[in-house]
């Protein structure tokens, strides 16, 4: 039945798209100082967009102060720490840049509230990088029309619910329609059976290692394990964490320090922020990146893990010639770009692998949210 609604509840749900306002111009921030929540992926691209505005950004304030120290030369505080003194707080405009989840925000500004921050300012009220933009509307029709049939390629109930959630609250701004979040383990997840299995497994975003070593202890040792990490520092803490053990985890264990793409290039990065490095043009440290299929050409993988903060798409386009060989499983972040979770389904489908296609989610807000593709 849920099938059949799939064009219509879609169509009526970007047709919001056609509407949308920023309610708020960052000419409100002017040349004034100013406090982003938040220290994350996000956080840069608010600090970013302030810049032509004169913005004297302070501070961020984030919950993992003591473990950030400083962005982009500025400090990184929690809220409550006394760097902005009590007589200042009602004053100053305090930007959230974090995810855009109603919920949430609305605990942040409590909490804000509470120890005299009253200025607060919703960045996604401000600036349309959160969503869909309005220069979308140009192309409005053809992202319906793409959002439609990426909707028909969901294999259950569960997947489209999610989808439908994360489309609408973007669509609409109104941050509080995405799913709960489930309670399996992210990237092997029990709603699923294995299909190829995990003997060869290649791991796009590996951090220090902990996935391996959930997937060590949920299917044990495997035969081969190749694992990628731009951020120079996690990646020798992932040498550190594996270390004399490696032969516990696979028969064979490559460690690369680089990032994925679709061409092995440098390219410029927002690196040493742990889980949140990525590539960006405006970053200030250069990585290499390769092409899957050029570094990994006889690997023949059994299961492809890609959760690398905005590059999966091209990282995908650099395993093309290995996943149409191999039709290995996988699952993909969705959530890093908007126009990811009706992109990325789409492009794998248009290469005619028969692939499957499912959707969950493990983090409020849509954060988490996960592309798992299965073969035949």
């Amino acid at each position: 039945m849920w099938k059949k609604n799939i064009s219509k509840e879609l169509e009526a749900i970007t047709e919001n798209i056609k509407s949308i306002r920023n309610t708020r111009s960052p000419e409100e921030i002017r040349g004034k100082k100013v406090v982003l929540y938040g220290a994350g992926i996000d956080g840069l691209k608010v600090l970013t967009a302030l810049q032509a505005y004169q913005a004297d950004v302070v501070a961020f304030f984030d919950i993992r102060a003591n473990e950030i120290g400083e962005m982009k030369g500025i400090p990184v505080k929690t809220p409550n720490s006394g760097f902005i003194l009590e007589n200042k707080r009602n004053d100053i405009p305090v930007i959230l840049t974090v995810k855009p989840f109603k919920p949430r925000n609305e605990a942040i500004i409590k909490s804000l509230n509470e120890i005299g921050y009253n200025n607060i300012i919703k960045a996604t009220d401000m600036f349309d990088f959160y969503s869909f933009s309005q220069t979308d509307t140009a192309d409005y029709s053809q992202i319906k029309d793409a959002i439609i049939a990426c909707g028909h390629l969901l294999e259950d109930e569960i997947s489209y619910k999610i989808y439908k959630g994360f489309i609408a609250s973007h669509a609409t701004r109104q941050y509080d329609r995405f799913l709960t979040p489930g309670e399996n383990t992210k990237y092997f997840d029990t709603d699923f059976d294995e299909n190829k299995g995990y003997q060869r497994y290649i791991d796009c975003g590996a951090f220090d290692g902990d996935t391996l070593m959930t997937l060590n202890r949920i299917k044990g040792k495997v035969e081969k394990a190749a694992l990628f990490e731009s951020d120079m520092g996690t990646f020798k803490a992932m040498i550190d964490r594996i270390g004399d053990e490696a032969g516990k985890y696979a028969d064979e264990i490559f460690l690369y320090p680089c990032g994925v793409w679709s061409d092995t290039a440098k390219l410029w990065a927002n690196n040493n922020m742990g889980l949140n490095s990525h590539i960006s043009e405006t970053g200030d440290d250069m990585i290499q990146c390769v092409a899957l299929d050029q570094v990994l050409g006889n690997f023949r993988p059994t299961f492809i893990k890609m959760d690398v903060e905005g590059a999966e798409y091209q990282a995908l386009t650099g395993a093309k010639k290995m996943i149409e060989e191999s039709k290995p499983d996988m699952v993909i972040s969705l959530y890093h770009e908007l126009k990811d979770i009706w992109e990325l389904p789409l492009l794998i489908h248009s290469w005619d692998l028969d692939y499957r296609f499912y959707i969950r989610v493990y983090g409020a807000g849509g954060n988490a949210t996960m592309l798992y593709a299965f073969a035949g």
